[in-house]
């Protein structure tokens, strides 16, 4: 079933609902942003991984290498979904 919903920052509307969405937008960008930095360090704390080391310079295998890269790439994509539902939540409060 097709939504008539439309969230897209590009969406014809007038120029204050676009303004609008481009702040919320920016607000979610800078959380977004927030987050995946402090998931590393929290990440890193997790597995005792010293995140100061380099990958070369440092003794990881690379099961530690590709389990420390494979759940960041998945809070990522977790939180891409969720930041993009809140905007989608907040659009269709706010009307815009």
């Amino acid at each position: 079933m097709r939504s008539n919903f439309n969230y897209r920052i590009d969406a014809p509307i007038s120029r204050r609902k676009r303004a609008h969405r481009t702040v919320i937008y920016f607000v979610l960008f800078a959380i977004f942003g927030a987050a995946s930095t402090g998931f590393i360090y929290i990440l890193g704390d997790i597995l005792s991984v010293d995140l100061d080391t380099p990958i070369r310079g440092g003794s990881f295998s690379a099961f530690e290498v590709i389990g420390f890269f494979g759940m960041y790439f998945l809070f990522l994509l977790a939180l891409v979904v969720l930041l993009l539902q809140i905007a989608k939540r907040i659009f269709q409060w706010l009307n815009v």
